[in-house]
């Protein structure tokens, strides 16, 4: 693993890695474009090293190249599914209520507590962090409480009240807005198929907070029907196809997919 982020770094500071360090964008007008972004799961890295700040300052040069220019950057942040965090920091993760064992999802992977305030906390300074080292966009991957695997054997209490979960959720989206706004940078939001549909209500995610919160909504290509531009419309989100980011091409095994960017027409 150290080897494995070693190489990322040295990607990052020979300005080739623009995926690590959110998205690569390179050859197009920075405000007319359709965009095929290739992304990796940036804050991975962050953690590994304790701080953006310090990663930033391990591969500043990079950085500060790809988000200086024309590139149009986007860092992807998993919030709350945290693999990491709750194994040293037990009392911040959802638990397993059988046991005294941190709860694991469908993939096998801990997750600390949206319920958390000090958690909320630390993943909106981490966005904030990220929208000072010039990022365009930040997109929240994981916002929300879990929605796969066994949720019913989630230990309930202060980390896990389902009648808090949009609230603590939006608590949350507050934070990461105050925290990037003063930077300009946009905050778009990734959800799957059945929360629009409303097929699932254990995220705390709503329609409302899409609406309220999101720059764009990233959402999976998956081939199924209604199209995820008819799901968007049919859950009262507005904005259409402009505010619709396809996400097409994940491949396997890595945090690495593709996605098709709406152009945006420059301020005036």
């Amino acid at each position: 693993m150290e080897e494995r982020v070693a190489r990322m770094l040295n990607r990052l500071r020979a300005g080739a890695g623009a995926c690590a360090c959110g998205a690569y964008l390179a050859g197009l007008d920075a405000l007319h474009r359709t965009e095929i972004l290739t992304s990796l799961a940036y804050d991975r890295l962050a953690r590994k090293f304790g701080t953006v700040r310090e990663l930033h300052a391990e591969a500043g040069e990079g950085l500060s190249r790809w988000n200086g220019g024309e590139v149009y950057t986007i860092a992807r942040v998993h919030c709350f599914r945290d693999d990491t965090v709750p194994y040293y920091r037990n009392p911040l993760a959802l638990r397993w209520a059988g046991n005294d064992w941190n709860w694991r999802d469908e993939l096998s992977l801990r997750w600390t507590s949206p319920g958390r305030e000090e958690i909320r906390a630390y993943n909106a300074a981490l966005c904030g962090e990220l929208a000072a080292m010039g990022f365009d966009e930040i997109v929240l991957e994981e916002f929300y409480f879990p929605i796969g695997g066994k949720l019913d054997t989630i230990r309930r209490g202060e980390s896990y009240n389902p009648s808090q979960f949009t609230a603590q959720v939006e608590d949350f989206l507050t934070r990461v807005r105050a925290a990037v706004e003063p930077y300009g940078t946009k905050l778009s939001l990734r959800v799957g198929r059945s929360t629009l549909e409303g097929g699932e209500t254990a995220s705390g995610v709503t329609p409302q907070l899409l609406e309220e919160y999101a720059h764009r909504i990233w959402v999976e290509a998956d081939g199924q029907t209604p199209a995820p531009l008819d799901l968007l419309e049919g859950a009262g989100i507005t904005g259409g196809e402009d505010r619709l980011v396809l996400v097409t091409h994940a491949r396997e095994d890595t945090p690495l997919f593709q996605a098709v960017i709406p152009s945006e027409e420059p301020e005036n």
